[in-house]
């Protein structure tokens, strides 16, 4: 285990620096830690080559339980904490674990059919290990599997992904390079540790470099993303170096950061990924003068694929591949990546075997000097009536940099021009809806008529940069956001396209109607 030995180097060379903390509640230091995880992992029952799930919020308790877990050689799963009860159940049952760390006053139904292990957070302040606890070495790990990672699909239960110690210590290794990890960095966790992107860029990589990372004192929500409102104020009050985001987290942060003069000069390195960035969204950024670096990655790759960085940075792709990987696109624009540290399968199928190359399912293009494009998923490109092949995810991107729209779907399958499903922001709809009392209800905001020419502009502006086939010629405003509660998205924040579109197909029919009537209206003028 190359992160612990690394963690021990740290703890002798500094000891009292700080490695974890939580804003405004304590800290470890790398002596502090070290001695927190060994006396952790000494107390635990032997485990090794087992299954244990983990169930802890946004914390420094994670990271302690989640390394002592590894070096007494268990397989760890992360349940997040954003996860249904059905779903968490679904994990229990499909991971068949022999038991799961629980943090004190979290609590999934679907856990009394497991063993648990109450969480002490004694061992997130300093614990005093004894000369034996210090001295604990990882242990080995027969099946050789370190973490199982559950994904939920648009589709299905979430399918458990196997990683293996060395494919995460060698991605943990290339993005230090990459972001230029060191020292003196301060991150500021924002996503899930229950994700392999904050797992590995946003603890293992900073504690690999000997630097400091600080949770927010709200801890983890049930929601993958933080608050941003609140993320906001503790990014002045922290002032890091280095965040991880997902594109609806950026979008809300740098709206707060407009109406509050920017965000902290401190930042150096704040990357992005989970979907592609939209252009309007990348330049308001960089306007904020935010150090914005697009990247690229699945948990079946174990996270990153592909960074932008300092040294080489084309904004709108998502970066050059890692060191570890190589990646190619084929004829049909999938993206295939290879290399020795993909996922080991997935957990229950039959007919695993070693992975050397994984077609991801997203499609895209690399250009001449070899930065990866990403474009959208395979199974969601569609044809016009024109013969055009449209990924609706480059153009909802394009929408959703905008102020005025949250969340869009965009449609057009057979037909002769594209229309969109769009959430809209209702703060901003209440700026531009002057005369509408302040208390007014959604419904009412939506109907007010200066409502659809405002949104019409702005979806206009935020899309003038694409071709003319994939212009946004009509919309329905949604009476509500897509959200995993509703079935109209996945828990990590995907939309059920076939579920939203069954939702509006009533009011996305309309409008080519409308259209069809208009254009033969003109063309019996035009005749007579």
């Amino acid at each position: 285990m190359e992160l612990w030995k690394k963690i021990v180097r740290w703890a002798e060379r500094s000891p009292g620096k700080t490695a974890l903390s939580v804003d405004g509640a304590g800290a470890l230091t790398y002596s502090e830690l070290r001695g927190s995880v060994a006396s952790c992992a000494r107390r635990l029952p032997a485990l090794r080559d087992k299954r244990v799930g983990i169930l802890i919020s946004n914390r420094p308790l994670w990271a302690v339980y989640d390394m002592a877990l590894t070096l007494k050689g268990a397989t760890v799963v992360p349940i997040p904490l954003f996860f249904s009860e059905e779903q968490a159940g679904h994990i229990v049952r499909d991971a068949n674990l022999d038991c799961v760390v629980v943090e004190p006053g979290i609590n999934f139904p679907g856990l009394h059919r497991v063993r648990i292990i109450e969480a002490d957070p004694a061992f997130e302040r300093p614990v005093e290990a004894t000369e034996r606890e210090r001295d604990i070495g990882p242990q080995t790990m027969p099946s050789g599997i370190a973490k199982i990672i559950y994904t939920s699909g648009t589709t299905g239960n979430p399918k458990g992904v196997m990683v293996t110690l060395r494919a995460i210590e060698t991605v943990t290794e290339s993005l230090r390079e990459r972001t230029r990890a060191a020292s003196d960095d301060v991150h500021l966790s924002l996503l899930p540790l229950s994700t392999l992107v904050e797992a590995i860029g946003g603890l293992y990589v900073p504690l690999a470099a000997g630097a400091t990372v600080v949770y927010p004192e709200a801890g983890d929500t049930r929601s993958p993303a933080s608050d941003t409102a609140q993320s906001v104020k503790t990014l002045f009050k922290v002032r890091p170096t280095t965040l991880n985001l997902v594109p609806a987290l950026l979008e809300g942060i740098v709206g707060a950061a407009e109406k509050n003069g920017g965000l902290p000069e401190t930042l150096r390195f704040v990357a992005c990924g989970g979907a592609p960035l939209g252009s309007t969204l990348i330049e308001r950024a960089y306007f904020l003068g935010i150090p914005l670096y697009q990247g690229y990655g699945l948990s079946e790759c174990v996270t990153a694929v592909s960074l932008n960085s300092p040294d080489n940075n084309h904004p709108r792709s998502s970066g050059l591949p890692l060191r570890h990987v190589h990646v190619t696109v084929a004829q049909d624009g999938e993206i295939i990546v290879s290399g020795d540290a993909l996922m080991s399968g997935y957990l229950n199928e039959e007919g695993n075997k070693k992975i050397c190359a994984w077609k991801t399912g997203d499609v895209g293009y690399m250009d001449e000097e070899g930065y990866l494009y990403v474009t959208g998923r395979k199974d969601s490109v569609f044809a016009t009536a024109y013969g055009r092949n449209i990924s609706p995810e480059w153009i909802e991107e394009e929408l959703v940099s905008s102020r005025a729209v949250r969340q869009a779907v965009v449609y057009g399958d057979g037909r002769p021009f594209l229309t969109a499903v769009i959430v809209p922001d209702y703060g901003w709809l209440r700026e531009v809806a002057g005369g509408v009392p302040a208390g007014a209800d959604r419904e009412r905001l939506l109907d007010h008529p200066r409502i659809t020419e405002a949104v019409s502009e702005e979806v206009a502006s935020a899309t003038s940069n694409l071709p003319g086939y994939a212009a946004i010629k009509a919309f329905v405003l949604a009476r509500e956001a897509f959200s995993p509660e509703n079935g109209l998205m996945t828990p990590d924040g995907r939309p059920r396209r076939d579920r939203i579109l069954a939702a509006y197909r009533d009011r996305l029919n309309g409008l080519y109607e409308n259209h069809t009537k208009k254009k033969k209206e003109e063309d019996e003028y035009v005749i007579n």
